[in-house]
């Protein structure tokens, strides 16, 4: 059984076939909206961070951050008795659900700024 199901025991894998997902896509699911709250959390701490110069512990921070998620998941892939393509799966679901939040970041400040720019033509326009 995978660890994200074993920790989550109160999901029953009945309800997730009955809507059609798959461990890998709940694993995908989970991972993308852990990572949105994480990033919601910490993006005003660096922000603040960088705001009061303290680069270095703004460099320290996501360098501890970092490292803490390889070990975590070098850990994991230790302890787990799978396969390797079944490791090869699960890591994939994880690194597609940040390249998913990367993408998802990236529309959004495009979007943004596409709107500011509407936004600073009507008011010359005006």
């Amino acid at each position: 059984m995978n660890t994200i199901h074993v920790l989550l025991s109160w999901i029953k894998k009945d309800q997730l076939i009955s809507l059609g997902l798959s461990d890998q896509q709940f694993d995908f699911i989970l991972a993308f909206f852990l990572l949105i709250m994480l990033y919601i959390i910490v993006k005003p701490i660096i922000t603040i961070l960088i705001r009061l110069k303290w680069y270095h512990l703004s460099a320290y921070v996501i360098t501890m951050l970092l490292f803490s998620n390889f070990i975590s998941l070098y850990r994991l892939n230790q302890m787990r008795s799978l396969s390797e393509s079944s490791l090869l799966i699960d890591n994939m679901s994880l690194f597609l659900s940040i390249f998913t939040l990367g993408v998802a970041i990236s529309l959004f400040i495009i979007a943004e700024r596409i709107l500011s720019y509407f936004k600073l033509v009507k008011k010359q326009s005006n």
